[in-house]
């Protein structure tokens, strides 16, 4: 082929990989409501553990639209990448050499499932640890009570505002809601009860449900969770993006003994070293300068280095039995 001709096949083989893309992005903007769904799972399970209302905010008016549309570009991209993986192949093949085509044929797909096992490990096993834990956080700093402070009480006296009641008023009787598992299937207007898998008290007027979330007294605080739906996807994105290439270690292990560039003898013997670059690169992909999110990637890291040694291993020795058998014939 002629450079004339190996232009036009790049700009054909680019126009089919953006057609590709562009149905993808437009068939994840259709169900972008179960994407949303999906990504902002582990914060929901972790909101509801810590008796924390089940609710983010948008602090700009165009945010949730500028979220939806980046959710739906981004895993449009992800579904489409076989087919736009395919059309960069097709071009770049005719100049690798039969081996090296051999060697991208055999690991591709390996590839590609530790990419997305390493994302579904974020999302099933990470993401709600890290929501929990960092959620939990806020009970660390309590709010100082006025009545428990000794210089207030020295300063002001039992004064009637520091008073509190353990009895109800005379006169008066305590109220009691029905405690349900749900919402009711006929209620009627005024009617109040507490919703108690999702700790809501709800109240039924104007034909609609009115909730508002329930709080522990004894676990108020200073500290007040506002997550914005912006800053949680993209946290959500980034550490499920960095589990993916996080998890290429097996890959990148096997291929350098299979290429004979390092053998599994010298990794293993460097993995003082091993590890420390993993836990800096742990804390370079994870968008979080937390430990916690870093050392929750490091050890799977770590893990898996192990295991692509244990397999780098056994090919070498497969090898080495192999030529040995054919020097024998």
């Amino acid at each position: 082929m002629s450079f004339g001709e190996h232009l036009e096949e790049l700009r054909m083989r680019i126009l089919r990989l953006l057609l590709g893309a562009l149905v993808g992005m437009i068939a994840c903007f259709v169900i972008s409501d179960r994407l949303m769904a999906y990504l902002l799972w582990p914060l929901d399970l972790a909101l509801a553990y810590n008796h924390l209302p089940r609710q983010i905010v948008v602090i700009d008016p165009v945010e949730n639209f500028m979220v939806v549309m980046k959710v739906s570009i981004y895993c449009g991209l992800i579904v489409t990448a076989p087919w736009c993986l395919y059309q960069l192949w097709a071009f770049v093949a005719a100049g690798l050499y039969e081996h090296e085509q051999y060697w991208v044929k055999k690991f591709f797909p390996i590839s590609v499932v530790l990419f997305f096992t390493g994302v579904l490990f974020c999302f099933v096993v990470i993401l709600p640890l890290a929501f929990t834990f960092l959620l939990s956080i806020r009970s660390w700093v309590p709010a100082p009570r006025a009545q428990d402070n000794v210089v207030t009480r020295l300063v002001l006296g039992h004064r009637e505002g520091f008073h509190h009641a353990t009895t109800f008023p005379s006169g008066t009787a305590p109220t009691s809601l029905p405690v349900l598992t749900g919402d009711p299937t006929s209620p009627v207007d005024g009617q109040a009860w507490i919703d108690a898998p999702q700790r809501r008290l709800k109240v039924f007027m104007d034909g609609k449900v009115w909730t508002t979330p329930l709080t522990l007294q004894e676990s108020e605080s200073f500290i007040t969770p506002q997550l914005t739906l912006a800053q949680t996807v993209t946290f959500v994105t980034h550490l499920a993006f960095g589990f993916g290439i996080g998890f290429q270690v097996p890959v990148v292990v096997v291929l350098l003994a299979m290429l004979h560039i390092v053998s599994p003898s010298v990794m293993a013997g460097a993995r003082r070293y091993v590890i420390l670059g993993i836990v800096v690169a742990a804390a370079i992909i994870t968008p979080t300068p937390d430990i916690t999110s870093q050392m929750l990637l490091a050890v799977p890291m770590w893990l898996l280095y192990e295991g692509g040694l244990v397999v780098a291993r056994a090919i070498v020795r497969r090898r080495k039995t192999e030529s040995f058998v054919v020097g024998d014939d």
